[in-house]
């Protein structure tokens, strides 16, 4: 006999048997979540099903996060446990395998950068063309193997935060910036990254935040002496297999530039 409170729970759990043997992870729903997810049904017993899909994708999307983030490491209850399970570890090391690896994803990280250089370029160009005069375009751009590559990991580390994941900044990385100033009197600093998301190698992050320079600071002209404080776009990171080929990725690579530049100008207006 089902109890009355039971439906929802055996439909959940019908739903999590077809999304395991297609290789996902069981429906679950969090408390902040439920009334997307009752609104979601609602509207699919009225014969409109893309809500409960937006719910099932999102749901799925945040348990693959999750899962990217986790440091499991079974029996690690003393230090003869912990000594056993590295002594694991090394014993299946491959320094080849590992360099080749290790190659593949810096070259991939470097296909993904030119993508991202590529389009920050083209709305630089339009910007230029299409704003007034009195504003001021400008971008550099470093790639994982450049001597800069270590800049901005404060910011780094506090959008990794904001959006709950791990960065590795040991790990390689990469950027480009977009400077907007209007008038020499506002002057704004975007930056798109591309690091490491979570513990390992597996997956890319493309984060954006977005810097405006300390009104009257007194510097030098030089990079390294302006003075900037940090403004949150609201830009999640768009998160890809580090294995993958990069073609495959150019329209989503894409689109996290245009949304970046996008709040970054919203943001912008609003101040003016």
């Amino acid at each position: 006999m089902v109890l009355p409170d039971g439906n929802g729970r055996i439909a959940r759990l019908l739903a999590s048997f077809v999304l395991i043997k297609e290789g996902l992870f069981p429906l679950t729903i969090d408390r902040d979540e439920r009334i997307k997810y009752i609104d979601a049904l609602e509207r699919a017993d009225q014969n409109d099903y893309q809500a409960l899909i937006d719910v099932i994708s999102v749901n799925q999307i945040n348990s693959i996060e999750r899962a990217l983030n986790w440091k499991i490491i079974e029996n690690t209850s003393g230090y003869d446990n912990v000594l056993n399970v590295l002594g694991a570890k090394l014993s299946n090391y491959r320094l080849v395998e590992v360099e080749q690896q290790n190659k593949r994803i810096l070259q991939n990280m470097n296909n993904v950068f030119f993508v991202m250089k590529n389009e920050m370029e083209s709305y630089k160009e339009d910007l230029r063309e299409r704003l007034d005069k009195i504003t001021e375009i400008d971008s550099s751009y470093c790639s994982p193997e450049d001597a800069y590559a270590y800049y901005y990991a404060r910011q780094i580390i506090n959008y990794a935060n904001q959006y709950d994941y791990y960065v590795n900044l040991s790990l390689n990385k990469c950027w480009g910036r977009m400077f907007i100033s209007i008038d020499q009197t506002k002057k704004y600093r975007l930056i798109l990254s591309v690091h490491h998301y979570g513990y390992d190698k597996s997956t890319f992050a493309v984060g954006a935040f977005l810097s405006k320079e300390i009104a009257n600071n007194i510097s030098d002209g030089t990079e390294s002496h302006r003075e900037y404080i940090d403004i949150p776009v609201g830009v999640p990171p768009l998160t890809i297999s580090s294995e993958k080929e990069v073609d495959e990725l150019k329209s989503s690579i894409k689109q996290q530039v245009e949304i970046s530049i996008m709040s970054a100008l919203a943001y912008i207006a609003n101040e003016l």
